[in-house]
């Protein structure tokens, strides 16, 4: 606590004289811009009209300020026209090397350069040399009377965290051993005796009460602890029961089923999964689930298909398939299989088998005598295209010689030979397009 004190007041005076000491570079650097302004816009007309005994006089103003030590008036062509010293000496007439016009503290002084224009045009340069002693001093009069109040404060917090320490100690150490004790014990009838009203005092009544707390819901954590190893050995009768209904269920199913972990591993399948594939049941026992899968693969007629469609089910843990496998025996077995969940979360894949051979040759052979059918349809199509061809075209064209015919100079009884002729192959096409089309 001592220490977190000292830190904050060593922080508070460190900014507070930080603060102080870039306010005051800050302040002076204003006020000096301020005054160089000032002088540079009344020496105008004295540069201008190269007025050096006017110029003087407005330096001499100068003498007011008692940190301006030296005041120096340039001309246009870097030559002194004007100055202003303290002390009433005469300046070296050497023009400074400082290019620009921002404030330079150098040496316990502030040097400061102020551009003179008139109308756009520069006439000159004025220089100020400001004595910073007096502000050093009183800086430093302030440091120390900031370290001064460090002192007393750091004395005083040192008394008071002293006094609250002795208070406050005592019962916090008490507090702990208390704890600890309970820790090693887990004997949670230790009382704290209140020694005062205060917060130390509520501290130590509100762990007595959390104990009380403790110890209840330790003998209420015993008596449910009991009545839940009754209820474990209910649940394990039921669940007992359960899986036995389950394989029950399992064995009457007319499919080979399979039931395998979220890692692929085999684990149970039922008696006609075992007749189907030829898997003996020590195989689940033994954990060879590699040897089942690699046995049913080499029954496939596509073993590179059946091993790939295992790997893509596998990667898609939600994936739902169903396809139809084709076995070397010439049997094929339907294949579906589904996720199983326990709730949301996935526990595991049920695969159900089943053998379709009869579905499929009867599918087969309602197959044959369709594709049958079709062909004798195509013939039948086919030769009534060609006898359309073969009968149109001379009837086409009989009549179109009869229309012709019929268009020449005919006698009476020739033009109704024609017409006859004409009506009666009209009527025949009518009625081979009725028979062909």
């Amino acid at each position: 606590m001592m220490l977190t004190a000292w830190c904050v007041l060593t922080l508070a005076c460190g900014s507070f004289i930080a603060y102080e000491w870039f306010a005051f570079r800050a302040s002076t650097a204003r006020n000096v811009a301020s005054l160089a302004s000032v002088i540079g816009a009344t020496c105008t007309a004295a540069l201008d009209f190269d007025d050096r005994k006017g110029l003087d006089e407005l330096l001499s103003s100068l003498r007011h300020e008692p940190h301006v030590e030296k005041a120096l008036v340039f001309g246009a062509n870097r030559e002194m026209v004007g100055w202003y010293l303290r002390d009433g000496t005469t300046p070296e007439f050497k023009r400074p090397s400082l290019d620009s016009e921002k404030p330079l503290f150098l040496d316990g002084k502030l040097i400061y350069r102020q551009t003179i224009f008139h109308d756009r045009s520069k006439l000159g340069e004025l220089w100020l040399s400001v004595d910073l002693r007096a502000f050093n001093e009183q800086v430093r009069d302030q440091g120390i009377a900031v370290g001064v109040v460090f002192v007393v404060s750091s004395l005083v917090a040192y008394l008071l965290a002293a006094q609250i320490g002795a208070r406050l100690i005592g019962p916090i150490i008490e507090l702990a051993m208390a704890a600890r004790k309970v820790t090693m014990t887990r004997d949670y009838s230790v009382k704290v005796l209140p020694r005062s009203n205060d917060e130390l005092g509520t501290l130590a009544q509100d762990f007595n009460r959390m104990l009380s707390e403790i110890r209840r819901q330790d003998d209420e954590l015993r008596r449910v602890a009991t009545d839940l190893e009754a209820r474990v050995e209910n649940r394990t009768a039921e669940l007992e029961g359960s899986i036995s209904l389950l394989a029950a269920t399992l064995e009457a199913s007319g499919d080979g089923v399979l039931v395998a972990d979220t890692e692929g591993r085999i684990r149970v399948f039922n008696d006609n999964f075992r007749k189907l594939w030829g898997s003996p049941q020590g195989l689940v026992r033994n954990g060879a689930t590699e040897v089942i899968w690699r046995k049913m693969a080499e029954l496939m007629v596509d073993r590179d298909e059946f091993n790939t469609r295992l790997v893509e089910i596998a990667q898609s843990a939600d994936a739902e398939s169903e396809d139809l496998l084709q076995l070397l025996d010439g049997r094929y077995v339907e294949r579906q299989t589904h996720p199983q969940r326990n709730g949301e979360v996935m526990v595991g894949r049920v695969w159900s088998f089943r053998d379709v051979t009869l579905k499929k040759e009867a599918e087969m052979e309602i197959q044959r005598a369709k594709d049958s059918a079709e062909r004798s349809n195509r013939a039948k199509s086919e030769f009534l295209a060609n006898m359309s061809h073969e009968i149109r075209t001379p009837m086409n064209g009989i009549i179109g010689m009869t229309q012709l015919a019929l268009s020449t100079p005919l006698t009476r009884q020739q033009k109704g030979y024609l017409e006859t002729g004409l009506g009666s192959a009209q009527a025949l096409m009518v009625v081979l397009n009725d028979i062909l089309d």
